[in-house]
């Protein structure tokens, strides 16, 4: 529930928003009353503990059973949705994937590679110490770097320091890059400038041990 939530809050966060409240769809499996309440009662336990530090609150959603038959652990079938709102500073301009401009330099708040990892681990050819370092760091909220972006814009008169941005999830680094690069560069040919390449250097990208 907690990396749900903060997989959710991403999205927000990649745009410059603050994350202010979140609805949410919990569906549980076929078991008894008594595990039905406890597996509701630790989901959202582990939602509010990512929304809670950013001051956000979980302000309604709706429970649902599953259909199916409950498969084993009865916590597999447990499926959790959100929708999460958030706010732009006042005076400030979202955030996009477009906009990226010569010279910038593309920073990556943390290691990559936990797509791999779990696919590993699907094949049961990962290591549990690899898969516990990144889960340790998966469930770690990156609000506070966001936090730390705006009072930086806010003492730069709220001037747009970030170009461009997005979250790194299903779709990979490159994947993201790409349409990072299809935005940025759509504009620039619009506006009659050259379209921009970027350039990565693999020793500079940080990747989770085992990856």
């Amino acid at each position: 529930a907690r990396l749900t939530t903060l997989h959710a809050c991403s999205d927000l966060w990649a745009t410059g928003a603050k994350v202010v409240s979140a609805q949410v769809v919990i569906t549980l499996p076929q078991v008894s009353i008594k595990i039905q309440k406890e597996l509701l009662a630790q989901s959202l336990s582990g939602i509010n503990s990512a929304l809670e530090p950013q001051g956000a609150k979980l302000i309604g959603g709706h429970t649902l059973e599953a259909r199916s038959d409950s498969p084993q652990p009865s916590s597999l079938g447990l499926q959790i949705a959100l929708s999460v709102n958030g706010l732009v500073p006042s005076g400030s301009i979202p955030w996009t994937k477009g906009g990226c401009q010569p010279g910038d330099v593309l920073i990556i708040s943390r290691a990559l590679g936990s797509g791999v990892l779990f696919a590993a681990a699907n094949a049961g050819k990962s290591c549990v110490q690899d898969l516990d370092a990144a889960l340790d760091v998966l469930k770690t909220s990156q609000h506070y770097l966001l936090e730390s972006l705006l009072k930086i814009q806010e003492k730069n008169n709220s001037s747009q320091i970030v170009h461009a941005c997005t979250d790194i999830t299903g779709f990979g680094l490159l994947g993201h890059l790409e349409e990072m690069l299809l935005a940025s560069n759509s504009q620039r040919i619009k506006s009659g400038k050259p379209p921009i390449r970027i350039r990565l250097e693999a020793k500079s990208i940080p990747a989770f041990n085992g990856a």
